[in-house]
């Protein structure tokens, strides 16, 4: 069919109009796609970036048993060493009252004290007088030293009453029912008439 002159003039322009439009329908696709590779990458800073969680290790606290207590043993000690002991103790108890049958420091009678003062330096000996007596090594009068036990007898008759310890000198320790804990004279009237013997125990 032929267009007239009219027709095609028309048909001319609709088609520049439609090419047209689809170039301005693309232009800001276009656009858009030349601005967004100007603008430059945005990365979130570190600080704001959201981490994940880390699971905490669990803490393991170690168990060590516990060390036994170390007690030091005391070093036995020999028989001069026992014997300076006995007569330190004795002396350190001077004043100490009279108590019949006694045998601590709140009091004492003459063997409780003898008795008391071996038996803390690791030494047993009998409790009584007269069994003190049959223990250790007789020894005479002139011949005593320092430590040996002496015995007197204070009552009428046989046997042994009372007891000390020899200090060098002359002298003793011993308890008495007035004084207590007292140095006496060997040599002492008194004492002298009622002595007995003597007996080495260390």
């Amino acid at each position: 069919m032929k267009l007239g002159g009219k027709d095609f003039k028309m048909k001319k322009q609709l088609k520049k109009a439609v090419v047209c439009l689809g170039i301005s329908s693309l232009l800001p696709v276009a656009a858009f796609s030349a601005w967004a590779d100007t603008v430059p990458a945005t990365t979130i800073p570190a600080q704001h970036a959201v981490a994940k969680p880390v699971p905490k290790a669990a803490i393991v606290v170690p168990v060590h048993p516990a060390a036994p207590a170390v007690v030091a043993a005391k070093p036995k000690l020999n028989t001069q060493q026992q014997k300076a002991q006995i007569l330190k103790l004795a002396q350190s108890l001077k004043g100490t009252r009279y108590l019949q049958g006694g045998s601590t420091p709140k009091g004492f009678d003459s063997s409780g004290y003898v008795n008391y003062l071996f038996t803390k330096n690791g030494v047993n000996i009998p409790r009584s007088t007269n069994s003190l007596f049959q223990k250790g090594k007789v020894v005479a009068k002139n011949a005593l030293i320092a430590g040996d036990l002496v015995f007197f007898n204070t009552n009428r008759g046989k046997g042994v009453t009372d007891v000390g310890i020899y200090l060098g000198n002359n002298t003793f320790i011993s308890v008495t029912t007035k004084r207590g804990v007292a140095i006496t004279n060997l040599k002492d009237k008194y004492w002298a008439s009622k002595f007995v013997g003597a007996k080495r125990i260390l």
